[in-house]
């Protein structure tokens, strides 16, 4: 992207409170993807394995890749395998902002954000795997920091930077509105360490359907 065309952009880019208010109501406000995923997931040293998520509602997940499970219900996630626990603790709630019900998935997101200090300011575009995004919290090319990408244009979340057990973790979420899985959830999820991915998750065949949300517990 240009240096010229670039500025132009981000001189119209909605400022940080619009664009969090559009990734956290984005399509169906009302309803909520629960179901099962499967697929392959690739693991760091290249091997792969059989993977199903399962999304049980109220930003409930459970990940299983091979024999080895992890689950991730009230900001918590739950198991031995590190690389999966932190997939699923950076991507279960974006993937699942409308659990909450009308008005509330704003507010979630914001709280996200906040736990892991990715701050409002400043605004920024940049590309990833070819789709353009923009940058919550950080300078186009800072990736030494946490942010969050949300795709331009449908504001789906694409990659969320953090900070967790010392190190700056990178989330990305792809392929949305693929035929495997449709508009509900991405295709691919991908955790990366530095330039080192750690674990993909490419899905194969999906049961997911809308449900709709209230404002209740579980």
């Amino acid at each position: 992207m240009g240096n010229v065309a670039l500025a132009v952009l981000v001189a119209y880019l909605l400022p940080a409170g619009a664009l969090i208010r559009r990734a956290a109501t984005r399509g169906d406000s009302e309803s909520r993807p629960v179901g099962t995923l499967s697929g392959t997931a690739t693991l760091a040293n290249g091997s792969k394995a059989p993977f199903t998520l399962e999304l049980s509602g109220r930003s409930s997940c459970a990940l299983t890749v091979g024999a080895a499970t992890v689950t991730f219900a009230r900001g918590q996630a739950t198991g031995d395998d590190v690389p999966m626990k932190t997939l699923l603790e950076g991507v279960c709630t974006l993937a699942t902002l409308r659990d909450g019900g009308p008005g509330e998935a704003d507010a979630a997101l914001r709280r996200l954000l906040g736990g892991r200090n990715v701050p409002l300011a400043p605004v920024a575009l940049s590309r990833l795997d070819g789709t353009v995004g923009v940058v919550i919290g950080a300078a186009e090319g800072q990736l030494d920091r946490p942010q969050l990408w949300v795709s331009r244009g449908a504001s789906r979340p694409i990659r969320f930077l953090w900070q967790s057990d010392g190190k700056l973790w990178d989330a990305r979420l792809g392929e949305w509105g693929s035929t495997a899985v449709g508009d509900a959830f991405p295709r691919t999820l991908a955790l990366w360490d530095g330039d080192k991915q750690l674990l993909r998750l490419s899905a194969e065949n999906s049961s997911l359907r809308g449900e709709k949300s209230d404002d209740g517990q579980d």
